[in-house]
């Protein structure tokens, strides 16, 4: 059966691809599993003082900016990866391709 499945030839569903693009260049889907550019925005940094309640304030924008940040560098990854794949599959858009298969016991 593996056999079978590495002699089946594959092609892109253009239809498809084209969707996907167009999400990706309009910003991202959520709901569609593209990744979005539509992000929060970094917050200001308070400036340094010696009031404790304001050094709280600071440390609290702080915390939710490295974390807006490590969202964003999230993103940006599988932005980046979304990228690679539709690239990939924009360049076999008119081709038909095999895909191997195997099987390790």
């Amino acid at each position: 059966s593996l056999n079978y499945l590495g002699c089946c030839p594959w092609r892109v569903n253009t239809r498809l691809l084209d969707l996907v693009i167009k999400l990706y260049n309009e910003g991202g889907n959520e709901q569609l599993s593209v990744p979005t550019t539509d992000l929060p925005k970094l917050p200001i940094i308070p400036p340094k003082t010696d009031n404790e309640e304001e050094q709280e304030q600071r440390k609290k924008v702080l915390q939710k900016r490295k974390a807006i940040k490590k969202l964003h560098n999230e993103n940006f990854s599988l932005r980046m990866d979304m990228l690679y794949k539709l690239s990939i599959a924009n360049h076999y858009r008119d081709k038909v391709f095999w895909l191997p298969h195997n099987m390790d016991f």
